[in-house]
């Protein structure tokens, strides 16, 4: 009994049970309310370094947050810049295109203009090979012309120192060759047949002189003044026969006579110097058409050649000039 009844107590069901009871249930309910604080400890250390680990993860991704957008902004502005870019960009792609199309063309037409240009080039050489060859025969007539001239104008010099010598010499003839009766030695005819003879030779005759007492014919020789009457008579006789337009003699006939052979010399110096007054304006007109020719064949090449022609030209025309002035006022 004694051992059943130890064991009863130890279930509570002693004399004093229900004491015993509240006594362990409080330390149960205390030990549990302990238990329950530290597990909220517990759980609230390890929610709290949670928290704080989601918090920096938090931080960390709104950081990431924010400079993804600030990258999505910086790449919507590069992609209006590039739109931007791009449409600047096809619109010069058409400038360029619409430019290459008119390049083409241009190139064409360049390329056609350049084949005609080297045939125009080839045509070109040809004719200029053309126009030297002219040059050169112009050349070498205008130097044959110029060698001409220079002899006509040596010519024309002896012609005009010869004429005056004629002139001196005629001058000389009519005073030398009259009679004391006034009538000329040698009739009009010898006188111009001289006269030309020195004009064709230029070898101008000699001075006619008088002696008495010389053998010749009667104009060479001096005749006494008796009897020359008698010579006055067979010598009207003679120059009838041979100049038959002269009038019969009447009296006073000598000087007219004279006068009209005079007339006669002058109407034959002025037609030789009529004569080589117009070769002179010929030689002159021949220099103008050479220059002109000379200058039209050059077709504007070699201006200088030209102009230092032209100028040999020009002074050879102011040394002809003269003469042919000098020419002109002797004629009248």
């Amino acid at each position: 009994m004694s051992e059943s009844s130890q064991n009863y107590r130890r279930l509570g069901r002693n004399g004093h049970g229900f004491a015993y009871c509240s006594k362990s249930s409080s330390t149960f309910f205390l030990i549990l309310s302990v238990a329950f604080v530290l597990s909220l400890v517990y759980l609230y250390f390890s929610t709290s370094s949670e928290l704080q680990s989601f918090r920096a993860d938090f931080e960390n991704l709104n950081s990431k947050h924010l400079g993804l957008k600030n990258d999505l902004l910086d790449a919507n502005v590069k992609v209006e810049e590039l739109t931007k870019s791009e449409s600047e960009c096809k619109s010069s792609k058409d400038e360029l295109d619409a430019k290459l199309q008119v390049c083409k063309k241009d190139l064409y037409d360049k390329s056609t203009s350049l084949g005609r240009i080297e045939t125009n080039k080839a045509d070109c050489e040809n004719t200029l090979k053309e126009l030297k060859s002219k040059l050169e025969v112009s050349n070498s007539a205008l130097k044959a012309k110029e060698s001409e001239n220079s002899e006509q104008a040596s010519k024309i010099a002896e012609l005009t120192s010869t004429v005056t010598q004629l002139r001196s010499q005629l001058e000389l003839k009519k005073s030398d060759a009259v009679l004391p009766s006034g009538k000329p030695v040698l009739p009009d005819s010898n006188l111009q047949n001289n006269a030309i003879g020195v004009i064709e030779t230029g070898n101008p005759p000699k001075n006619i002189t008088l002696k008495a007492g010389e053998k010749g014919s009667q104009r060479e020789q001096i005749v006494a003044p008796d009897k020359v009457g008698e010579i006055d008579a067979k010598d009207d006789g003679t120059n009838e026969k041979q100049n038959g337009d002269f009038p019969k003699r009447q009296p006073g006939g000598r000087v007219h006579l004279a006068e009209q052979e005079e007339k006669r010399d002058k109407l034959s110096n002025h037609k030789e110097l009529l004569h080589a007054a117009a070769n002179l304006d010929k030689q002159q007109e021949v220099m103008d058409d050479a220059g002109a020719e000379k200058e039209y064949n050059v077709n504007g090449a070699d201006d200088l050649d030209n102009k230092n022609k032209e100028a040999k030209i020009k002074d050879e025309k102011s040394v002809n000039r003269p003469l042919v002035d000098a020419l002109h006022g002797i004629v009248a």
